[in-house]
């Protein structure tokens, strides 16, 4: 990456009876002023590249990929007088007012560049270095507990394109490799290795290294969390390594019953608390504090955020007039639910589950609410938080119907497709679609049902133990599965079925995703002020979406001479990645209020890399959404 120095500062000093010294520079740029080798260092650039574009108090940022040099210049005063200094990790790597060098591993990094006097007076920028992996590179994975190990530990670290790897380095340390796959190596830690946070290092049979991510030797007794939904009074699962060592659980100073623990996982039961968030704490048996993984680090204090009456999500989908279905905890509390402030009729409801009628609505997005018999608030999770309102996507589209009949399903009669629903899927399945089960149930003991291919649910992929059956109750009329990418993967391996068991399918139908609002505002577009997304919509892009997807922008145009717009990566448009002429920038004329772009295998390839940007030349950008 190279980086040219923009703006060369013109300074001024109005002398009132002081001598000046005048510093030159060596070449044909103005000349820097000192009064004197007593001045503090200031680094002058105005070419840093910041986070935020547009906020130059946001942090200082570097990227390179493994195969280029990071190159930059460095324009201080008093120039003659100060050194720089290049530190990565706290590690100096270069000196000298301009660096142009290579060979580092993939990973993320801390750089310093250090500005020190000849009186020893410092300044400094902290700056994020990033240094991709090429396409080719092994890389590690990020399971959060793969790196928290302890000294002695056998450890597998998953991955991608790992089967070269020979060895590993940790605390300049060279380790072997006790087995190499694409998807993972095995490698054992030296039990004296010393407690701390060390870079990896993957090492080939040449001798290449590439940069693995950390390992954090430790042998405290970790949790791989550090919050915690639960419903008072009722258990919280905990996972980690080492909980068989716990002693006692508290949570605001209160003592937790310890229902279960094994090495990897630990149950505890919640005292009686008022909704709120609290601290949680433990000690093992040593009197040691359990660690919590929070943002890479260990820390010996979780949040327990706790309510009497909570839903399981905080987004749901719906028929007008139809039912949904709501899990959580304490839901048999539920007095009333609403949507838009129009009251909803709880069809039944248990601890664990609850149907709701919806009534007659337009198609739209509206606030869900709940309350309890005690009127207090349900409350729904969202984003690892408890919150009051949740959102419902209502939609009138009609369902197609795939299927219609009448199949008695246990697990050793399930319904088999012979090919016709599965070809059909293919045609006109997409992802955020539902797919929809009508069912009646027929078991006395218990009726549980998973659209599935080859015994895989059709959601996630999971099987057995960890196959998404669903829960039919007496009441329930059908049962609902959102179509992920995973689902689009299996309907392209194998035929749909239907398995579980106690109960009767009826009819199979799909029903087609509908527009979805990512993002609204107003925000002027011209090729210097493109819209770029902070991750939010991305996110939601590579979770929600799937090929075939259609990404609309809605626009007004405000130029007079010309107006073009093209969602883009990385200044690379959405479908082919293209760049620059080759880019697929799209015409806005003044009667377009939007333009859409189908989203493809390229796609997703591109926001695997990087953040969504909406770029182009006259309008504004008032709204984003996804079908």
């Amino acid at each position: 990456m190279i980086m040219k120095i923009k703006n060369i500062l013109s300074a001024c000093l109005v002398c009132f009876g002081f001598t000046v010294a005048l510093t030159s520079c060596s070449n044909d740029e103005e000349a820097f002023y000192t009064v004197s080798d007593e001045d503090s260092p200031r680094i002058l650039n105005t070419d840093f590249e910041h986070e935020n574009p547009d906020d130059s108090d946001s942090p200082i940022v570097f990227k390179i990929k493994r195969n280029q040099n990071l190159n930059f210049s460095i324009l201080v005063t008093p120039a003659d007088m100060t050194t720089i200094k290049w530190l990565l990790d706290g590690e100096q790597i270069h000196e000298g007012v301009s660096i142009d060098k290579g060979g580092f591993e993939a990973g993320s990094y801390t750089l310093r560049i250090l500005a020190v006097t000849v009186k020893g007076k410092q300044t400094y920028r902290d700056c994020k270095f990033t240094v991709e992996a090429l396409d080719s590179d092994p890389v590690g994975g990020t399971d959060i507990m793969e790196r928290f190990q302890e000294a002695g530990a056998a450890v597998t670290l998953s991955g991608s394109r790992m089967s070269t790897i020979k060895q590993i380095k940790i605390n300049n340390r060279l380790i072997d490799v006790t087995s190499a796959a694409d998807d993972k190596i095995q490698y054992t830690i030296p039990a004296d290795m010393p407690e701390g946070s060390y870079r990896v290092s993957l090492i080939d049979a040449e001798g290449v290294s590439y940069g693995g991510g950390i390992v954090n030797v430790s042998g405290q007794s970790i949790v791989n969390a550090s919050t915690f939904i639960g419903g008072t009074p009722g258990n919280v699962t905990i996972y980690g390594r080492k909980l068989d060592n716990v002693a006692t659980v508290t949570v605001d100073g209160q003592a937790c019953t310890i229902v279960s623990q094994q090495a990897d996982q630990m149950v505890i039961g919640l005292p009686s608390l008022s909704d709120g968030t609290y601290t949680l704490k433990a000690t093992t048996k040593s009197g040691a504090a359990m660690m919590f993984i929070k943002e890479g680090a260990l820390v010996d204090a979780a949040t327990m955020m706790v309510a009497h009456t909570i839903a399981n999500q905080s987004s749901f989908l719906g028929l007008s007039a139809g039912r949904v279905n709501i899990t959580g905890t304490n839901l048999n509390d539920v007095a009333s639910v609403t949507v838009d402030g129009k009251p909803c009729t709880i069809v039944t409801k248990n601890a664990a589950n609850m149907v709701v009628q919806l009534p007659e609505l337009e198609e739209g997005t509206f606030d869900l609410k709940a309350t309890t018999t005690s009127g207090t608030t349900v409350k729904f999770i969202k984003s690892g938080q408890l919150v009051e309102v949740a959102s419902i996507k209502v939609s009138t589209i009609a369902e197609d119907i795939l299927w219609e009949g009448s199949w008695a399903v246990d697990w050793s009669s399930s319904w088999n497709d012979d090919g016709t629903v599965t070809t059909e899927l293919k045609k006109v399945a997409k992802v955020r679609a539902i797919l929809r089960l009508y069912v009646t149930r027929t078991a006395s003991d218990y009726a549980i049902g998973c659209a599935a291919v080859n015994w895989a649910d059709i959601v996630k992929g999971g099987k057995d133990d960890a196959r998404g059956d669903k829960n039919i109750n007496p009441e329930d009329a059908y049962i609902d599965f959102e179509l992920t990418k995973k689902s689009l993967e299996l309907i392209n391996s194998g035929n749909l079925q239907v398995v579980g068991h106690g109960f009767e399918v009826n009819k199979i139908t799909i029903i087609q995703p509908s527009e979805e609002e990512l993002w609204s505002g107003s925000w002027a577009i011209d090729w210097d002020t493109s819209w770029n997304d902070d991750s939010t919509v991305t996110e939601v892009l590579k979770t929600k979406a799937g090929v075939g997807s259609v990404l609309r922008l809605y626009v007004s145009r405000t130029a007079t001479d010309y107006a073009i717009g093209c969602a883009a990566v990385g200044w690379a448009d959405i479908i082919k990645g293209g760049k620059d002429d080759a880019r697929g920038d799209v015409t806005i004329n003044p009667e377009d209020n939007v333009i859409e772009f189908t989203l493809t295998e390229k796609s997703f390839e591109l926001l695997s890399g990087g953040n969504l940007q909406v770029v182009g030349h006259g309008f504004d950008l008032l709204k984003i959404t996804i079908q």
